[in-house]
């Protein structure tokens, strides 16, 4: 069902343990996730062509939010963790992308990739 109306809300408390407040190691966990949800896609290869734009998407913009807002150390940690995740990409994968359902997150994919 979609409606037109807010049901449910997030609320981060700035001073809070949430890890949207924590700018250390705890955010690349994020990595050990994203790659079990991967695991599971590539398990299932009708639920994978069906979600992996969604699947793609996600793990673009976890990385996009996550880079600015860890240590300056980890960004390097971060760096390789997303490098190593869509090395997993397949060609089918980015194939449907940039010609159907997500082109300009292809795009966004390969230049990360050959950067």
């Amino acid at each position: 069902m979609v409606v037109n109306r807010i049901i449910c809300t997030h609320i981060v408390h700035p001073t809070g343990g949430n890890l949207t407040n924590r700018f250390d190691r705890q955010r690349l966990q994020v990595f050990t996730a994203m790659n079990e949800l991967l695991d599971l896609l590539e398990q299932h290869p009708a639920l994978r062509r069906r979600h992996a734009h969604h699947y793609w998407g996600l793990a673009h913009r976890l990385f996009v939010w996550a880079r600015p807002r860890l240590d300056d150390e980890l960004r390097l940690e971060l760096d390789d963790g997303f490098s190593a995740l869509i090395a997993r990409i397949s060609l089918d994968d980015l194939a449907r992308m940039r010609t159907k359902s997500a082109p300009g997150l292809a795009a966004a994919l390969v230049n990360h990739m050959i950067s």
